[in-house]
């Protein structure tokens, strides 16, 4: 009985998309409710609830959502579609109309788009999120100067995961200088949600200025069409900016 309790309430019409989203949230954080904090679920049980869903979630397209799609998934014959992403993301759709197999023609559209426009494909590997950031400091004078240097690929999870960061410096006219001299990988998505970043820290008061000498960022432009100062070598730029203290002093 619980177990045919716990799936009426799964297929109650009054479930959202982001109660869809929560449930799949504690499988793409190993079993904790990101909100709470509290284990729900054991990692081996994840482990298996994940595998099930890649290899049958989908009922008979199953084969193809995973070469086109790539992401863990349950459909459910009401039109909805719930996306699990290991360690990275959770994303659920609900559009009630259905093709051939039971499940949401307009929900499998926007799973595709996502999966091919922000990299999410499982079997691409992405390194984790964890270490787009190899070292943050603060320098000069009254320590005004906040230098991120970057390392890694900049897709969607490691660029959530800077944009979150980059919340943290505070709201003042201090300058931020980023490094991208040891980034390997640039996708799309992750340059616009990076350039988003930059120029909410320009919005809170910050001067930003770059270090990219490989230009992978293809221009120095936001997406307030703000014109960033690019540099060659952070070395070369803090030293600039030492001397332009001890000139100001």
């Amino acid at each position: 009985m619980d177990i045919v309790n716990g799936y009426i309430r799964q297929c109650s019409i009054l479930v959202t998309v982001k109660d869809l989203v929560r449930m799949g949230s504690v499988l793409a954080n190993g079993g904790v409710d990101a909100q709470t904090g509290k284990r729900l679920l054991n990692r081996s049980v994840v482990r298996q609830v994940l595998s099930v869903m890649m290899s049958c979630g989908m009922y008979d397209a199953a084969g193809d959502w995973l070469t086109t799609v790539g992401i863990p998934a349950k459909s459910g014959v009401a039109g909805g579609i719930l996306g699990v992403l290991p360690g990275q993301v959770s994303i659920a759709a609900f559009s009630p109309k259905l093709d051939e197999h039971g499940n949401s023609v307009r929900g499998i559209d926007m799973m595709e788009r996502l999966s091919r426009d922000m990299g999410l494909h499982l079997m691409e590997g992405t390194p984790s999120a964890q270490t787009i950031v190899q070292s943050h400091y603060r320098t000069g004078q009254d320590a005004s100067l906040s230098v991120y240097v970057l390392r890694g690929v900049l897709k969607f999870t490691e660029a959530e995961m800077l944009l979150r960061i980059f919340q943290r410096e505070p709201v003042d006219q201090s300058t931020i200088i980023i490094d991208l001299t040891q980034i390997s990988l640039i996708h799309d998505v992750g340059k616009r949600m990076f350039l988003e970043g930059v120029d909410r820290l320009i919005d809170d008061g910050h001067s930003l200025l770059l270090v990219d000498p490989e230009q992978r960022l293809d221009h120095a432009r936001t997406h307030k069409d703000r014109v960033l100062h690019v540099y060659q070598d952070l070395d070369d730029l803090l030293e600039q900016k030492k001397r332009s203290s001890q000139l100001n002093q």
